[in-house]
């Protein structure tokens, strides 16, 4: 049996194939190969968009959450900037009317608060509703 496979491979080592099958064997090897190029090819530019589109998303995405933050600290700014002009507004109109009511002898509220007092009630007399009296009862 040995024998016979020694000689069959001398065999087989000496035949030869004529030159337009092997011409027809790496034509179809060459174009297996294209296609298989075309393939990987094809999927690496298909993950290199993939990768592309990602990393846009990603950085409008991070984008899109820095700008609320910037414009949250832009808002507490303004609350700050507003909150203070308020109190130094009010200290000085607070201070004004200290002075005038100390010039005068009298406090401006001692004056001024029953008067706004009184004119409130007048007012929310005037506005409320008058109890109905003639109700008819049953």
């Amino acid at each position: 049996m040995a024998q016979s496979l020694r000689q069959l491979r001398k065999a087989l080592r000496a035949e030869r194939c004529p030159e337009h099958v092997m011409n027809d064997v790496r034509a179809r090897i060459h174009a297996q190969r294209r296609q298989v190029r075309a393939v990987r090819l094809r999927w690496v530019a298909a993950a290199a968009v993939f990768l592309v589109m990602l990393s846009i998303t990603a950085l409008r995405w991070s984008r899109d959450q820095e700008v609320p933050a910037t414009v949250h600290a832009a808002r507490l700014e303004e609350a700050k900037r507003v909150t203070q002009q308020a109190e130094l507004s009010l200290t000085y109109i607070g201070k004004t009317l200290r002075r005038a009511g100390e010039s005068s002898g009298e406090t401006i509220l001692e004056v001024s608060l029953p008067r706004l007092r009184q004119g409130l009630r007048t007012a929310r007399e005037a506005i409320s509703p008058k109890p109905n009296t003639n109700r008819n009862e049953h």
